[in-house]
């Protein structure tokens, strides 16, 4: 069905079946910013919910860091 339409030069239809006249790059950029920020928000709930453990884990590490 691509090969027909675009032997034919035809217009792709959007979503709601109108015709679709402009690029979708927009679109992707909007995902991968909504991706982005999903991300940082669990990051910093987990981080926010883990304070204690990741805390003590620092400290430990500090603590076990060669001071020179």
């Amino acid at each position: 069905m691509f090969l027909i339409r675009r032997a034919l030069m035809l217009p792709e239809r959007g979503c709601a079946g109108e015709l679709s006249t402009q690029p979708q790059g927009g679109q992707t950029l909007v995902e991968y910013a909504l991706i982005l920020m999903f991300i940082a928000v669990a990051l910093i709930v987990s981080l926010v919910a883990f304070r204690e453990s990741v805390s003590a884990i620092f400290s430990t590490i500090v603590a076990a860091w060669p001071v020179s």
